[in-house]
């Protein structure tokens, strides 16, 4: 009974798929293999120069985060001085 289910649930999903899904997968796939091939083709030098891009990159978010909290934090004590002389 397990088998029959599972022939029947196989084929509605076999035809109820589109003719071109099954090549949008396999084009996913090729991407993936891609860029592990870029990855591990990647010398010593690459590999330091992209961490330390990427850690610029997380220095600039968190500068960008403080400045966003201190225009926050100025902006509730505007609020709250307008609120207290009212």
């Amino acid at each position: 009974m397990k088998c029959a289910m599972m022939f029947l649930v196989l084929t509605l999903v076999v035809l109820m798929a589109e003719p071109g899904e099954g090549f949008k997968f396999w084009h996913h796939v090729g991407h993936v293999l891609d860029a592990a091939e870029r990855v591990h083709g990647m010398t010593g030098e690459e590999l330091e120069a992209m961490k330390a891009q990427e850690a610029m990159e997380a220095m600039k978010a968190q500068e960008v985060m403080k400045a966003m909290n201190a225009q926050e934090a100025m902006e509730q004590r505007a609020f709250q001085q307008e609120n207290d002389f009212a």
